[in-house]
C-alpha cells in the first residue's frame, strides 16, 4: 500500500490471487491489476483530498435541484408506463396529496431539516460535499424545499391526467464526481474474467481465453481499465487504428513494450511488418467485441461499441490444400525417417516416422493424432482400432461427428505399429508420442510447421501440400476401393447428410468399419520396404 493511503485502507499490504497457475497468464493479470490498482489508489486520494464547499453559486444550485427533480419525475413517469392498479392510482393520490401539503408547510415556516435526508442522499448521489452547518448547505435545502413544491406540483397535475414533461437531465455541477454502482463501475478486466468464467464452464476452449485476455489487455494498455459502461465506439475505433499499427511479432526490444510503448517504437522505427486487417478484425477486435456482447446479452451495458468496428479489408479466398498424389506419398515414403533412420529433434522422434504413415492409412486430422495416448489403440472382436471418442484433459475434438473408431490397416500392422504402441506402455509412457511438445495448446502445432519445412525440403512440395493432404488422399483412395459414401463418412468423422445416417463412426459396425479401410486403394503406392 502506498504510504499515505495506509491509514485509510488500515493496512500496509494486499494480499490476492491470480488464479492462475500459467506464469505467461500471470504476467498478463499481474499487469491489468497493477492498472486496477493505480485507478483505485487515484480514486481514493481524490476522496480524501475532496474538500466540502462553503460556497456554491446560483448555477451550481439550480443544476443540483434539477437533477433532484429530473430524477423524481422520471421516475413517476416510468411508473406510469408501466400502468397503474385503481388501487395504486388512489394511494398515490394521498400520498401525493399529502407530501405537497406537508412541503408547502416547510417552505413557508423555513423548515429546512425536513429536506435535509434528500439532500444528503442527492449530494452523495453526485459526488459532491457541502458542509452541513454552512450558508451554502442552507440555501441548497431552501432551494430544494421549493423545487419540491414545484414537482409535486407537477405530479398533481399528471394525477389529474394532464401533459407535464420530464425535463432532460442537466449536467453536472463543476467537481461533482457522482458514486456509480456496481454494475457501471465493472471494468473491462472483469467482465473478460467473468466471460471466461462462463465460457470455460460452458466447455469453450481455454486458448480462447489466453488469446481474448491478450487483446484485452492490449485494449487497457490504450485506454486504462474502463468500466464498460464508459467505452464508447471512438474508444474502440482508437483501439483498431492501435492495432493496425502494431507488429506482427513483438520481438527484442518489443517483447517488454506496452501498446503506447510500441506506438512509439514503431513511429521511430518504419519498415516493421504489422498485423494485418484480417487479424486485426478476427482477433484484435473479435475479442474486445465477445466480450462486450456478452456484457450486453447479460444486461451490464446497453448497448456492445464494438459490434459494428471492423477494418475495411479486400477479401481473401480461402486457401485451398491440394492432395498428396501416389508419387508424392511414395517420395514421402523415401524421406531420410524412413531410408536411414532419421528421428529430428523437431519431428519429435518416432512421430516423425509414424504420424505420416498414419496420415496415408487413417486420413485423421494431425491434431487427432498427436493427441492419441497409448490406451487409445484398442481391439474389440479382434479388430485393433484408433478409439478418437474421448474428450477432455487435452484432447480437442473438431465436432461432433469428429468421435469416432477408426481400424488400424492391415499395412500399419505389417510395418510394425502395434508393436510400438507396447513399447510405449512397457516404457510407462501414457502418451503414444511423448516428444511431440508445443508452446501451442495444440500439441502438434511445432510439429505441423516442421513437417512443411522437411516435406519441402526432401519432396520439393508445393506449399499448398501440408499434413491435411494426407487427409484428401486418403478420401480419395477409398473413393477409389469404391467404399461407400456413409463408410467413408464414418471413418473421416464427416458429418451424415442425411437423418438416417447420424449414428456416426462411434455407432458403426466395427467390422463394416474394418472392411471399408481394407479396401483402400492407392494404386502404385510402393511400401514394401517399411515392413518390420
Amino acid at each position: 500500500m502506498p504510504v499515505d493511503l495506509q491509514d485509510i485502507y488500515g493496512k500496509r499490504e494486499v494480499f490476492f490471487s491470480l488464479k492462475t497457475s500459467d506464469r505467461q497468464e500471470a504476467l498478463q493479470r499481474v499487469h491489468m491489476e497493477s492498472v486496477r490498482l493505480d485507478q483505485e489508489f487515484a480514486e481514493k486520494r481524490r476522496q480524501r483530498d475532496a474538500e466540502a464547499a462553503e460556497k456554491l453559486s446560483e448555477i451550481e444550485v439550480e443544476r443540483i435541484t434539477a437533477i433532484w427533480r429530473h430524477g423524481a419525475l422520471r421516475a413517476d413517469e416510468e411508473a406510469r408506463i408501466s400502468g397503474l392498479s385503481p388501487i395504486e392510482f388512489e394511494s398515490w393520490d394521498e400520498a401525493i396529496t399529502f407530501a405537497y401539503a406537508e412541503a408547502r408547510e416547510s417552505l413557508a415556516t423555513g423548515k429546512i431539516h425536513s429536506i435535509s435526508r434528500e439532500l444528503d442522499e442527492l449530494l452523495d448521489e453526485i459526488g459532491m460535499k457541502v458542509a452541513q452547518r454552512s450558508e451554502a448547505y442552507r440555501q441548497l435545502a431552501y432551494a430544494l424545499l421549493k423545487a419540491k413544491v414545484e414537482t409535486l406540483e407537477a405530479l398533481k397535475a399528471r394525477h389529474d391526467g394532464r401533459v407535464v414533461k420530464t425535463p432532460p437531465k442537466p449536467a453536472l455541477p463543476l467537481h461533482a464526481t457522482p458514486a456509480i454502482s456496481d454494475k457501471d463501475a465493472l471494468t473491462l478486466s472483469q467482465t473478460h474474467e467473468r466471460w471466461a468464467s462462463e465460457h470455460l464452464a460452458g466447455g469453450g476452449s481455454p486458448k480462447s481465453v489466453r488469446d481474448f485476455g491478450i487483446y484485452v489487455r492490449r485494449f487497457i494498455e490504450l485506454h486504462g481499465d474502463m468500466p464498460i459502461a464508459q467505452i464508447t465506439k471512438a474508444h474502440v475505433r482508437e483501439y483498431k487504428d492501435a492495432m493496425l499499427q502494431l507488429p506482427v511479432r513483438a520481438s527484442g526490444p518489443l517483447r517488454k513494450m506496452t501498446v503506447p510503448q510500441q506506438l512509439e517504437y514503431m513511429r521511430e522505427n518504419p519498415g516493421i511488418k504489422t498485423l494485418t486487417p484480417r487479424t486485426v478484425n478476427d482477433r484484435a477486435l473479435g475479442a474486445i467485441s465477445a466480450v462486450l456482447g456478452w456484457a450486453e446479452t447479460n444486461d451490464l451495458i446497453e448497448q456492445n461499441p464494438a459490434a459494428k468496428v471492423k477494418v475495411k479489408a479486400v477479401k481473401v479466398k480461402k486457401t485451398v490444400r491440394l492432395p498428396y498424389t501416389v508419387d508424392d506419398l511414395n517420395a514421402i515414403c523415401r524421406f531420410p525417417v524412413y531410408t536411414e533412420g532419421e528421428r529430428p529433434q523437431a519431428g519429435g522422434g518416432e512421430a516423425a516416422k509414424w504420424l505420416p504413415l498414419m496420415g496415408i492409412f487413417t486420413g485423421a486430422r494431425l491434431e487427432e493424432l498427436g493427441q492419441l495416448t497409448v490406451d487409445d489403440i484398442r481391439e474389440e472382436q479382434g479388430i485393433a482400432y484408433f478409439d478418437m471418442t474421448a474428450t477432455g484433459r487435452g484432447k480437442r475434438r473438431k465436432t461432433e461427428s469428429s468421435k469416432r473408431r477408426v481400424p488400424i490397416h492391415s499395412k500399419l500392422i505389417e510395418m510394425g505399429f502395434l508393436g510400438y504402441v507396447e513399447q510405449m506402455r512397457k516404457q510407462g509412457h501414457s502418451r503414444l508420442f511423448p516428444a511431440l511438445v508445443s508452446q501451442d495448446e495444440k500439441v502438434t502445432a511445432a510439429w505441423s510447421k516442421w513437417w512443411g519445412r522437411y516435406a519441402r525440403k526432401h519432396g520439393g512440395f508445393d506449399k499448398l501440400k501440408v499434413f491435411h493432404s494426407f487427409r484428401h488422399a486418403f478420401k480419395d483412395a477409398l473413393r477409389e476401393g469404391g467404399v461407400q459414401e456413409e463408410v467413408s463418412d464414418a471413418l473421416t468423422g464427416h458429418a451424415p447428410t442425411t437423418e438416417g445416417r447420424k449414428y456416426g463412426g462411434n455407432g458403426y459396425p466395427l467390422k463394416r468399419l474394418k472392411e471399408g479401410i481394407e479396401k483402400l486403394c492407392y494404386p502404385g503406392l510402393e511400401i514394401g520396404h517399411l515392413k518390420s
